[in-house]
C-alpha cells in the first residue's frame, strides 16, 4: 500500500468519526416525550361520528361513496385510499379491503365531532365534552403543543394542540 493511499484512508476515517461524533451529540439534544398517563376508556360508538352541516360520517363504517357524497370537490391523493380538498381541511383514509372510512383528519371548524369539537378549541372546551379521561402526549416540557388521546387501541379521537389550541382533530376507528 503506498503512503498516500493510507493517508486518504486516515482521513475519510476521521471525516465519518466526525460526522458520527456530531450524529451522537445532536440527539442527545432532541427534548424527550412527555406522556402523562391517565385512566382512558373505551369511547360510545356515535363518538366516532363526524358533523359536517347536516350530515354526517361514521369512522369505522361509511362508505367512500358516502364521503363522495357529502364532499365532491375531494379528491384521492395519488393511487392511495386517501381523500382531501384542497386546500387541505380534512384527510379521509379508507381501508383497502372495503373503502371503509377509519380515519378523518379534521383541520377546519366547518367538520365538528359527535360532541361539537372544532379545530380552535381550547383545553378547557375539549375537556367540558369529553372530561379528564385521556393519556396526554408532550415534546418536552412544552405546555403549549400537546396532544391528548381519548379511547383505546385504534378506536381514539386525538386532539392535537398548538399554542393551546385544538389545530388537528384524528378520528380513528377499526371498520365494524
Amino acid at each position: 500500500m503506498r503512503k498516500n493511499d493510507s493517508k486518504e484512508i486516515i482521513i475519510v476515517l476521521l471525516i465519518i468519526g466526525l460526522v458520527l461524533a456530531a450524529g451522537l451529540l445532536s440527539s442527545k439534544h432532541q427534548a424527550e416525550m412527555t406522556v402523562i398517563t391517565g385512566k382512558t376508556k373505551a369511547l360510545d360508538a356515535a363518538d366516532f361520528t363526524i358533523k359536517i352541516g347536516n350530515d354526517n360520517l361514521e369512522v369505522g363504517s361509511s362508505s367512500w361513496s358516502a364521503a363522495a357524497g357529502i364532499f365532491p370537490g375531494g379528491q384521492t391523493l395519488g393511487m392511495s385510499t386517501v381523500y382531501s380538498t384542497a386546500p387541505e381541511e380534512y384527510l379521509l383514509t379508507f381501508t383497502e379491503e372495503d373503502n371503509v372510512l377509519c380515519k378523518a383528519d379534521i383541520y377546519t371548524s366547518a367538520i365538528s365531532t359527535y360532541r361539537d369539537v372544532t379545530t380552535g378549541m381550547n383545553l378547557e372546551q375539549v375537556q367540558q365534552a369529553y372530561g379528564t379521561n385521556y393519556v396526554q402526549m408532550s415534546q418536552g416540557d412544552d405546555q403549549s403543543n400537546f396532544d391528548i388521546i381519548y379511547g383505546t387501541g385504534n378506536n381514539r379521537i386525538v386532539f392535537n394542540f398548538k399554542n393551546q389550541k385544538v389545530w388537528r382533530i384524528v378520528v380513528q376507528q377499526e371498520s365494524n
